[in-house]
């Protein structure tokens, strides 16, 4: 069999659905300029977008359903919203999502389908990648949004004599720059 290679708008629109389930915005912001440079319209965003919140909606329903059996609660059938996939760049972003988002079920379950669809196991590899990067990348910037909002708490008070009084204002420190490649996560 030879050997696919994804192209550059399937890798971006990869990575598109892979930082709205890690719920990364400057990820999204990154890559939701990138995807216009290499030719994807407005109605494959669109799907992407979709194909996302469909496995964050999935792996909720899942890791719910399991609580409550895990709890002996009695509860309706969990809803299988990402059944439809027989589109291939679906079924990828569909895959690199449950990676970004963590969940296992839907990562077995978006392989199989991209298997079954002649996705090889180089293509799985950079699509899990990618998303790895993302969910990684998401990570780094809420670590940053925790220590700037802690550092940001701590300045704001000095201690007195046991008594907390407000510090003198000090502007906001500019964010960090961006890494090179936007996200970072390329």
């Amino acid at each position: 069999m030879t050997e696919v290679r994804l192209s550059r708008k399937e890798k971006e629109l990869i990575a598109v659905g892979a930082a709205v389930a890690a719920g990364c915005q400057k990820c999204a912001d990154y890559h939701f300029n990138k995807i216009f440079e290499v030719g994807v319209t407005l109605p494959e965003v669109k799907k992407a977008v979709a194909d996302a919140a469909c496995v964050i909606d999935s792996a909720r329903e899942s890791m719910q359903g399991k609580a409550y059996a895990l709890l002996k609660i009695p509860r309706g059938e969990v809803a299988e919203c990402c059944v439809d996939s027989s589109e291939r760049v679906a079924v990828l972003v569909k895959l690199g999502a449950a990676v970004a988002v963590n969940c296992t079920s839907n990562i077995s379950k978006h392989m199989q389908l991209a298997q079954s669809l002649g996705v090889t196991d180089h293509e799985i590899t950079v699509v899990t990648g990618i998303a790895k990067a993302v969910r990684n990348k998401a990570g780094e910037f809420a670590d940053q949004a925790i220590s700037q909002g802690l550092a940001n708490k701590n300045a704001d008070k000095t201690t007195c004599s046991g008594v907390d009084q407000p510090a003198p204002y000090r502007p906001p420190s500019p964010p960090e720059a961006p890494s090179q490649c936007g996200c970072g996560c390329d």
